[in-house]
């Protein structure tokens, strides 16, 4: 049985292709995939998500700088940063993911775009590391 979650994400999925298609090209699995990933935590359809984007706010506001790190398997952790930067009126958050000697990295105007891309990086370096293997390992 499909949640009410789920289905809201794959009628947006589908809104998306649509889009596409009249735009002249097909999606294709991994941009799919992509956007399931950046639905699946967005707080619109996350409560999880909503709640952990006011905590982020809650330490940025106060500290400037909000830090995780999540240990996902045996003596493997992911850590992620979310850091003010720029100046009152023109704020920029500064994204940075690490794990398994792999960092990724971005700009975002919102702390709700910074939050997404830490979530999306999350999930590439775990999901690759289950899918293909870590970058140091010869696959």
């Amino acid at each position: 049985m499909t949640s009410d979650r789920e289905a809201e994400i794959v009628r947006l999925l589908r809104e998306h292709e649509t889009l596409a298609a009249g735009d002249g090209y097909a999606s294709s699995d991994f941009q799919r995939a992509l956007k399931w990933a950046v639905l699946i935590d967005s707080p619109k359809h996350s409560s999880q998500s909503a709640a952990e984007i006011a905590e982020v706010r809650a330490k940025i506001e106060a500290d400037g700088l909000w830090e995780q790190d999540v240990e996902w398997r045996i003596f493997t952790v992911t850590s992620m940063a979310i850091k003010e930067v720029g100046r009152r009126g023109d704020e920029q958050y500064l994204v940075t993911v690490s794990c398994d000697r792999q960092v990724m990295s971005c700009q975002a105007p919102t702390i709700e775009q910074a939050y997404k891309f830490a979530r999306l990086y999350t999930r590439l370096i775990v999901e690759g590391f289950r899918s293909v293997g870590p970058p140091w390992a010869d696959i």
